[in-house]
This record gives C-alpha cells, structure tokens and sequence, in this order.
C-alpha cells in the first residue's frame, strides 16, 4: 500500500528539517517523500491552502498503477480559530488525520532552539507512526468488503445517514485509540443476527 503523507501548518525551518531527514518514518518508504508545504508568520492557514495539497495528491495518486492501495494521511498543526477545521475538512472523506501540537522555531533561548526544533520534528515522526498503525487497521478492517457503504461514494445515498455517519469516522480515527471501536454497533432492522457492523440508507 501506498501511503501518501501530508504535514500541514509548519514554519519553514520545520518543513526544512523533515525534508532532510528520511522519508521512511513518515510514509514507510525512503523513496515516498511526504508532502510538506510551509506557511508563513503569521502563522496559520488561510483560504485555499489546501489546493496545492490536493493537486501534490492528485500528481502522486495519477502516477500509480490503478490496482495499488493508496492511503492518505494528514497531519496538520492545530492552530486556533475557524480556518484549521475548513482546511481539515477538504480531507473529508479519504484522509485520516491528527492534530499537531504549534511550533514556533524562534521561541526560546538561541542556544537551545536546534534542539528544540530536532524534538520537536521527532514528535512529529512519533504522531504519523500512530497514523500509520491506524492507517494500517482500518485498511485491514475493511479490506475486501467492497459493499461496506464506508468504501462508496456519498453519492450514492439519498438519505442523511451515510454522511453524518462518515463524518463521524473521519473526526475520530486519526485520535482513537482503537479505530476499530469508532464504528458503531447496529442490528440490520428485521433480521435475527447477532450485533454487526452495518448502516442503512432509509
């Protein structure tokens, strides 16, 4: 599987540092460099940073065999204020995503800002681990039920139940400990099972 990893939110001497290092902490492959575009001071996000994420995705993903299993994760620095869950949201429904702790490389004594910043990207290799294993668990779940309606596009239901369901998965899994749990139990209406996995679109 192919795991496209997008960083959001960095200063630039933070995007620097993770572009030094090796790819493989953050994608699982030294050869799949994650995607890492740095804002400026004042730092945050504004409308229509997301498009150069989606169009780096849209380059990678066409660039693949139609067959490979294709994964996206984000991880984006939580600023405060509206702007950081309208970025997020334009991940909604593919990528799994998790907040990053701010960062300001200026901050601080000079003498100690090198060592600060190194903790910090490594902070950073530890939270996109966890994504990865998350990632990895919900490929697994799902793997091979190409009927689940989590795997169709939103398009195809009538009703408001698929969405709201969806969105609720897509808020929840990159911070759960188990992503597994995230996806309620119900019983298919008018069938003697026992409890299972299931959504209906009435």
């Amino acid at each position: 599987m192919q795991v496209l990893t997008c960083v959001a939110g960095l200063p630039t001497a933070v995007a620097d540092e993770i572009r030094s290092r090796s790819a493989n902490p953050f994608t699982g492959d030294a050869a799949n460099r994650p995607i890492v575009r740095p804002v400026k001071s004042p730092y945050g996000y504004r409308p229509g940073m997301a498009e150069g994420y989606h169009r780096d995705l849209e380059a990678r993903i066409a660039a693949l065999n139609p067959r490979d299993e294709v994964a996206v994760i984000l991880a984006y620095v939580a600023y405060q204020g509206a702007e950081t869950q309208r970025f997020v949201d334009t991940f909604f429904p593919f990528g799994i995503h998790a907040p990053l702790d701010p960062f300001d490389p200026e901050a601080g004594p000079k003498a100690e800002r090198r060592a600060t910043l190194l903790a910090y990207v490594d902070s950073i290799e530890v939270a996109i681990a966890a994504l990865m294993t998350k990632m990895h668990a919900v490929r697994d779940t799902l793997s091979g039920r190409n009927f689940s309606p989590l795997l169709l596009p939103l398009a195809n239901f009538k009703s408001d139940v698929v969405r709201p369901e969806i969105a609720a998965l897509f808020g929840g899994l990159g911070t759960a400990v188990d992503p597994r749990t995230r996806h309620r139990q119900v019983k298919p209406c008018g069938f003697a099972v026992p409890d299972r996995r299931a959504i209906a679109d009435v």
